[in-house]
């Protein structure tokens, strides 16, 4: 075992990875947020892997071609998953008033304010911002970015340190 700062920048990328996850779930909800971060972690990976500053972090392709398709339906995919509620909306009609069908609804997509008319009662339903979704979507493609580049400092580990020598710094 033993001690690099390449392995202290790789468990540096895995908190900062793991802190933006933390910051997305609340404001996005985990399904928008984790369909977000692992397509943003895949396509950066593959660009770390593809075009990498070093030939022991890029490699070649077998296929160009198939890898850019492989990429496209991976972000048309997290697409239509962030832009469910509007393309169910356009294929179903608008969302039903039912309070039967509220209790549907995801928590994470409801937030719960003390009514500024009556601060004494209870607390009433409110519908999240846009805003707060938009910023918890950025921390999500924070989240990948990190997520994605975490093994990248390995390729600049020395060969004694490679592997499982690489952890001590890596959790340091």
């Amino acid at each position: 075992l033993g001690w690099t700062w390449w392995g202290a920048l790789a468990g540096g990328f895995l908190v900062f990875s793991t802190m933006f996850s933390f910051v997305a779930i609340p404001l996005a909800g985990l399904a928008l947020s984790s369909a977000t971060w692992s397509c943003c972690a895949v396509v950066v990976s593959f660009l770390w892997g593809a075009l990498g500053p070093r030939p022991e972090v890029g490699q070649a392709m077998n296929s160009e071609a198939l890898s850019i398709i492989a990429l496209i339906i991976l972000v048309v995919g997290v697409l239509i998953i962030n832009l469910s509620p509007r393309i169910s909306a356009r294929v179903c009609g608008p969302p039903s008033t039912d309070p039967e069908q509220e209790l549907t609804t995801p928590v994470s997509q409801t937030e719960y304010v003390r009514s500024e008319e009556n601060p004494g009662a209870s607390l009433v339903q409110q519908t999240p911002k846009a805003s707060n979704k938009v910023l918890g979507l950025v921390s999500a493609l924070c989240t990948g970015l990190f997520g994605g580049s975490i093994l990248v400092p390995a390729g600049y580990v020395r060969e004694g340190l490679a592997g499982l020598p690489l952890l001590p710094s890596f959790g340091a």
